[in-house]
């Protein structure tokens, strides 16, 4: 795909993104399948100090994950928010959503930037984990996004992938994530009841990836 055919598309997607009709249904449509993948990718993660970048963040599905207290390993709600968070996205109708949900006390840690996915102006290093949540399947070069998020991650950084299953043969991605990354491992999600998520185990239409330097 050539630089034309890259920024065509990414127009494409961010039009899609800003529009006021799918910015309104997205949370309905997606926040239930979303908490299962953010559930099996949050196997063993500690809310210790760091800086986490949500890599897509949308409207902010991730940030109200982790502001339920019953996933953190504190009493605390806010507290989970001294780990620093920045959330980048193509779309600034999507971030302009997650920005109308932030509490007040949150502003200190949790930080919004509209930028290209693959070419983030973010210095080297910084972050302490990362989660990019069904949204790499949307650039035009996919590998250009992962080196991007190993660039501005600390090489101790683990980085929490969903990739939309219909997108790319597995084995292909394999090979793509295991070149940017040397431990690459693919996770099966874990059950939940419905109660909480809605939705039944074979309804995850994405690969879940544990990625690390």
């Amino acid at each position: 795909m050539n630089i034309v055919q890259n920024e065509k598309k990414k127009k494409f997607i961010k039009k899609r993104y800003d529009s006021n009709s799918y910015i309104e249904i997205y949370d309905n449509r997606y926040k239930s399948i979303q908490n299962r993948k953010i559930l099996s990718l949050l196997h063993e993660f500690d809310f210790i100090d760091g800086f986490i970048l949500d890599y897509g963040a949308g409207t902010g599905l991730l940030y109200e994950f982790l502001c339920k207290t019953e996933y953190s390993n504190t009493n605390d709600q806010i507290n989970i928010f001294k780990l620093r968070y920045l959330g980048i996205d193509l779309s600034l109708g999507m971030l302009n959503k997650f920005k109308s949900k932030l509490k007040e006390s949150d502003k200190k840690y949790v930080h919004l930037l509209c930028c290209d996915g693959e070419n983030l102006p973010i210095r080297p290093s910084i972050f302490d984990n990362s989660f990019a949540l069904t949204t790499l399947q949307n650039l035009p070069n996919l590998e250009k996004g992962l080196e991007e998020i190993k660039r501005t991650s600390k090489s101790s950084a683990i980085h929490r992938i969903s990739f939309l299953k219909k997108s790319k043969d597995i084995k292909e991605l394999k090979s793509i994530i295991s070149h940017i990354f040397s431990k690459c491992n693919f996770i099966k999600p874990i059950s939940q009841n419905n109660e909480l998520t809605g939705q039944r185990k074979n309804e995850i239409e994405d690969w879940l990836i544990i990625a690390q330097d």
